[in-house]
């Protein structure tokens, strides 16, 4: 059943359409991806009955029109084995479509979109580390890439003791991993496990990219053919006592060669997040100190870079919870919560000591698992990074990035519907603008998929 409302902005560029997808399933996890072959993308949604004695278990496939959107097309719908864990979307054979990949603990069964129908084309054993029997099941989203341009993707796939490289769905090579697991023994087994973040690169005069493996400690390079060559890389421990650490990769400076930024936090009552941002000088090579530094106290943080002014250099963003009284009586007597929001743009002289943009929002306090949805994007098409912020349990407000603020001070465009749970940005028809998915697990609209596209 699908629902379409069109809202016009005025006389700043079109229009966002906004259209509900309801199932009859929980919905846990979205995903776009062309599995037709038709140049758009189309959307994947996982659903499950969470609290079924045996897991029931669906994918729905929402394909675009001839225009790349999705207000007249019927949702085709396949049954899922109960053991089923997890699923990404690969170029399995070297030809489009990409085909639709489900895994379990010990294999994984390759199938291509036919005609509606979805058909097996390939099955392979292997036992890693993803789940089976997923109650709520998410999609593998970075685990799937073609590493060495022949065409085909490879899968990086967790193992025991680190991560196995698979092209074809067969072992092509082993990257040993520090990996964490704990068990607890409660009223029954809770077993856990705890890898480095996958991210790949591609490297100068090379054929085959590069694989770093991140986690709060160390970052481990492997490049050549066969991933056979390694680099190690012990990331400097900047706070005493901290409790939470990240790490991300990324070309800051568009030099070629991927940059590190390491955030960690401290501190309980008192928060205190220190951000380091350490460039490259060469393959795999980075300073003692870092090239720059940003200290933030008092709030929960949340880091990340972003090109938010179309330069092509990453800048630093920082989303910010402060925790001071004033925002928790809001909280308390409101159900308000005061969300702060900082750039630090990336120049000639590197990063500034104090942000070039600011914005301040408030939103709607979520209850229960539920969450305030926020998600960046260029959904006006401009170059900016804008953003979708529920700033109502029932409102969501779409601002404007540009040179002079990073966010409008007022909406750009507003749109009346249910804004607690996780959204996700990227073009979906290829028009240069970013479109919206929200989805809302846990919550009472679980059954339902908002598609907003500009």
């Amino acid at each position: 059943m699908f629902m379409a409302s069109l809202v016009l902005a005025g006389l700043v560029l079109a229009q966002a359409e906004h259209t509900v997808f309801r199932t009859e399933l929980p919905v846990w996890d979205v995903l776009a991806a062309d599995v037709n072959g038709d140049g758009f993308k189309d959307i994947l949604v996982y659903c499950s009955d969470e609290v079924a004695e045996a897991p029931t278990k669906e994918l729905r496939i929402l394909l675009a029109d001839n225009t790349g959107r999705f207000g007249s097309s019927e949702a085709l719908r396949f049954s899922l084995a109960p053991t089923n864990g997890t699923a990404f979307v690969s170029e399995f054979d070297g030809a489009p479509p990409r085909e639709i990949v489900l895994f379990d603990q010990s294999s994984a069964t390759v199938m291509r979109l036919n005609s509606g129908a979805l058909t097996e084309v390939g099955r392979m054993e292997l036992v890693s580390l993803l789940p089976t029997g997923s109650r709520e099941p998410v999609f593998l989203r970075e685990a799937t890439r073609d590493l060495d341009g022949d065409g085909r993707d490879e899968w990086v796939l967790p193992l025991a003791d680190g991560y196995g490289i698979f092209a074809e769905g067969k072992l092509a090579a082993k990257l040993p991993a520090p990996t964490i697991s704990e068990l607890r023994d409660f009223s029954n087994f809770q077993i856990s496990h705890r890898l480095p973040a996958v991210s790949t690169f591609a490297l100068p005069d090379e054929r085959v990219r590069a694989i770093a493996l991140l986690s709060d400690t160390q970052a481990d390079f492997s490049y050549g053919e066969g991933w056979r060559e390694h680099a190690h890389y012990a990331i400097p421990r900047r706070l005493d006592e901290k409790w939470d650490a990240s790490a991300e990769l990324d070309d800051v400076n568009a030099d070629g060669w991927p940059d590190l930024m390491v955030t960690q936090t401290s501190g309980t009552i008192n928060l205190k997040t220190e951000t380091q941002i350490y460039l490259s000088t060469g393959p795999f090579t980075y300073g003692a100190t870092p090239d720059a530094k940003v200290t933030r106290s008092g709030s929960f943080n949340s880091a990340a870079l972003r090109d938010t002014n179309g330069d092509k250099k990453l800048d630093l963003v920082f989303i910010s919870v402060p925790l001071g009284i004033g925002n928790i009586i809001n909280y308390f007597l409101r159900q308000k919560v005061t969300v702060e929001a900082a750039v630090y743009e990336f120049g000639p002289k590197g990063f500034p000591e104090k942000p070039n943009r600011k914005a301040t929002l408030t939103l709607d306090a979520p209850e229960g698992r539920e969450r305030s949805a926020y998600a960046p994007g260029d959904f006006d098409g401009d170059g900016f990074l804008d953003a979708a912020v529920g700033t109502g349990a029932e409102s969501m407000s779409f601002y404007r990035g540009s040179s002079r603020e990073f966010l409008s001070a007022s909406p750009w465009i507003k749109l009346a519907m249910p804004t607690f749970g996780i959204a996700r940005t990227g073009d979906l028809d290829g028009n240069g603008r970013d479109d919206l998915l929200l989805i809302h697990p846990g919550g009472p609209n679980e059954r339902r998929v908002e598609v907003v596209m500009f």
